[in-house]
């Protein structure tokens, strides 16, 4: 015959092994919500930067065709890279490297904001961030007025000067508007 502590202790321990469960259950939903949130929202960035396919060894680096930007301000811009050798490309982060104007005359001051990262061999890395065409009052480097340019997009990474040349360079149609 049981004593009546051992079954209240049997019982305590029966409703916290299952408060327990429930408790680790609504954990792991919790969990899977905000990562799936953190997808869906990454997944809705690169829509509304016009790039829904990932990068790969055929496309390695890939990014909007066109971007319009308010002169002086700046607008939400992505680059996925995919990396293609065989080490890991550390420290890596897509620039904006050479911009010309309808003339044809080289112009400075048009950048894309974003954190660097380490890609592995065979890893796809996104890039968000800010591109942005200051007015020449912003800096005394500048020289970007409201107007199309096309402008050269490359990869740089520790080790590999002045950017990493096995990944091809790509032209992007920036238009800036008053």
């Amino acid at each position: 015959m049981m004593k009546k502590g051992a079954i209240q202790l049997s019982t305590t321990a029966i409703v916290s092994i299952i408060l327990a469960f429930v408790f680790l259950g609504l954990v792991i939903t919790f969990t899977r919500s905000i990562f799936d949130q953190g997808t869906n929202q990454l997944d809705q960035f690169w829509a509304t930067v016009n790039i829904n396919q990932k990068a790969s060894p055929d496309n390695p680096v890939l990014f909007p065709e066109k971007v319009t930007i308010k002169w002086g301000k700046s607008q939400d811009f992505g680059i996925r890279v995919y990396n293609t050798l065989q080490e890991t490309l550390e420290n890596t982060k897509p620039i904006i490297k050479e911009c010309v104007d309808e003339n044809g005359d080289e112009v400075s001051g048009i950048i894309f904001i974003t954190n660097k990262a380490d890609i592995p061999p065979g890893g796809e890395q996104g890039f968000t961030g800010k591109i942005k065409a200051p007015k020449p009052e912003d800096s005394s480097e500048v020289n970007v007025r409201p107007g199309n340019y096309v402008c050269a997009v490359v990869v740089t990474a520790d080790g590999h000067d002045p950017y990493v040349t096995e990944l091809p360079q790509g032209n992007l149609i920036v238009m800036v508007t008053v």
